[in-house]
C-alpha cells in the first residue's frame, strides 16, 4: 500500500518549550500566534495514557502565511514573552526568560 498526501502545501510552526522558573517542559504554558490578522491559541498539555503519550510540543497550522507576526508565550510561572516576525516552516525551541529563538529544524523552501 502507498499513501499519497493530496492536501495543498501549507505553512506551519512547531514550538518546543524549555522552562527555567517553570517546569522543564513548559507544561501548562499558553501560546498565542498572531498571523494575517487572526489569533491562534494553544496550551501545552500533552496527553498521557496507558502505554502511550504525546510529545510535549505545540503545532500551529498557518495556512498561506509567509511569516508569523507575533508569538506570545505565558509560562506557568507567570512570565510572559513575545517574539515578533518569526520565520515559519520550522521547529523552534524557546527558553523561558531568554530572547533568542533556537531553530531545531527548518524545511527547505
Amino acid at each position: 500500500a502507498f499513501f499519497e498526501n493530496r492536501f495543498p502545501k501549507a505553512s506551519w510552526l512547531r514550538v518546543t518549550l524549555r522552562g527555567v522558573k517553570s517546569n522543564r517542559e513548559g507544561i501548562g504554558a499558553r501560546l498565542i500566534a498572531e498571523v494575517d490578522g487572526r489569533r491562534i491559541v494553544r496550551e501545552l498539555f500533552p496527553n498521557n495514557g496507558f502505554m502511550g503519550q504525546n510529545a510535549a510540543h505545540i503545532h500551529f497550522g498557518l495556512g498561506k502565511a509567509e511569516r508569523l507576526d507575533r508569538l506570545s508565550v505565558r509560562w506557568p510561572s507567570g512570565v510572559t514573552q513575545e517574539f515578533v516576525n518569526l520565520d515559519i516552516n520550522r521547529h523552534i525551541r524557546l527558553t523561558e526568560e531568554q530572547s533568542d529563538v533556537e531553530v531545531r529544524w527548518a524545511s527547505q523552501p
